[in-house]
Order: structure tokens, then sequence, then C-alpha cells
């Protein structure tokens, strides 16, 4: 096997049940499964449209130089699921720098952010100097 030969296999993946996985869709699944086990059920009882929200939580304020901190990003950094790129958010942060913050001030003090906010693309990456993926780097790429 040739460095760049497509046909290259990784080694096949040992589920936590002491099998394999050796086609791709099965190992997406078994890291899926490490990665992003199910959440425990939680009881919410009954939802009453009349009943008030709950008061919002205690939140220190977004600072301006939080938020600034998008400036140290690299420009050639790949984006998140949106396409958006580091370079797109710095420009857009120039012309809406507060409303940007304000939008994300209020998000998180209302403890809502926007469905695709919460989605990220994750890639397992082999460790340096590790040829196989027995102990894989996950890595995350999210909107924002």
């Amino acid at each position: 096997m040739v460095q760049g030969d497509t046909t290259t296999r990784n080694p096949p993946i040992t589920r936590p049940d002491g099998s394999r996985a050796i086609q791709p869709e099965e190992e997406a699944q078994a890291f899926a499964d490490a990665f992003f086990p199910a959440p425990p059920l939680v009881e919410t009882g009954q939802y009453d449209p009349w009943r008030s929200l709950p008061r919002m939580r205690e939140f220190l304020d977004v600072t301006k130089n939080e938020i600034d901190e998008l400036r140290t990003t690299s420009n050639t950094s790949a984006p998140g699921i949106s396409g958006l790129s580091y370079r797109a958010l710095k420009r857009a942060w120039i012309s809406r720098g507060p409303l940007i913050r304000w939008i994300i001030k209020w998000s998180i003090k209302a403890g809502f952010h926007h469905p695709s906010w919460k989605k990220a693309l994750m890639v397992a990456i082999p460790k340096p100097n590790k040829p196989n993926f027995r102990s894989p780097k996950p890595t995350a790429r999210s909107n924002y």
C-alpha cells in the first residue's frame, strides 16, 4: 500500500461489544455511538401553554472583548456547516458588530439558540504518529 493510494483501508474499528466495524457506514455509526451516546430520558410533565416561562437565568453580560476574540481566528480555518468562513464573520462583525453582539447576548440570556447553532460536523482524525484510528482525535466544526 502506497501513501495516497485510494484503496488503502483503515484497520477495522472494534465496537464495545467486541464486534468489528468494517464498512465505512459501520465505522461512521461506531464513531457516532462512541462520541454521541443517546441522552438520558427526562420527565418533563404535561405541557401547559398558559403557564408562564421560568424566569431567565442569571447571566454575566457578554463583553465586547469576548466577541472581539473573533479577530484572532485564522482566516484560513475550515468553515463550519453553514459554509461561512471566519473571514466572512469578521467582515460581518465590522459592519454589524452591535447587532451581532445583541443577538448573542439575548440568545444566551433567554437560553434559546437557533437550531443551526447547535449543529456541528465531527470528524475523527488520527493522532500524530498513530497510523490507525484506535485512539482518534475528534475535531468538531460548529456553525459559530
